[in-house]
């Protein structure tokens, strides 16, 4: 074989290696304490084999009914405290939460719930602080969530 191919080689191996150790670093800083623990223990310093090993454990499997519905209950789930005050980071944690579980079903192979059921599901999430802001919002006959928690948010 030429040197230059070997040099290649083994300089592609070693970005792999130093991206691989970087992916890790990075996984196990947003990871809790007690899963840090189990990934260092199971697949120390090798970040691609800890993300696998993350998405079995974790992510929504292909097929599952029980995932599937696990996902579409929690997308019609309360996150806002029926209590609170008006606050643009409950409603942007809920807007984030709906599209977390929504690539999750995604992900399960099963459809993606329609636009105006999750503009349904959204605005029945919301405690009674919001009614002012969810009427103004459903005058305008969005056709996609993200225009209508943006129209919210923009209130």
């Amino acid at each position: 074989m030429n040197q230059s191919v070997i040099d290649d080689a083994k300089k592609a191996q070693e970005d792999w290696d130093t991206d691989n150790m970087q992916l890790y670093g990075l996984l196990v800083q947003g990871l809790p304490t007690w899963l840090v623990t189990s990934v260092f223990n199971t697949h120390r310093n090798d970040g691609f084999k800890a993300l696998e090993s993350l998405r079995n454990s974790f992510d929504a499997n292909n097929g599952d009914g029980g995932d599937h519905a696990a996902h579409l209950a929690k997308l019609q789930s309360r996150t806002i405290d029926g209590r609170c005050d008006v606050s643009e980071d409950d409603l942007r944690k809920h807007f984030d939460m709906m599209m977390t579980q929504v690539a999750a079903i995604q992900r399960t192979g099963n459809a993606s719930v329609s636009e105006a059921t999750l503009i349904a599901f959204y605005d029945n999430a919301l405690p009674i602080s919001y009614t002012n802001m969810r009427q103004h919002a459903r005058r305008a006959k969005h056709t996609t969530l993200i225009a209508h928690h943006s129209d919210m948010m923009s209130q």
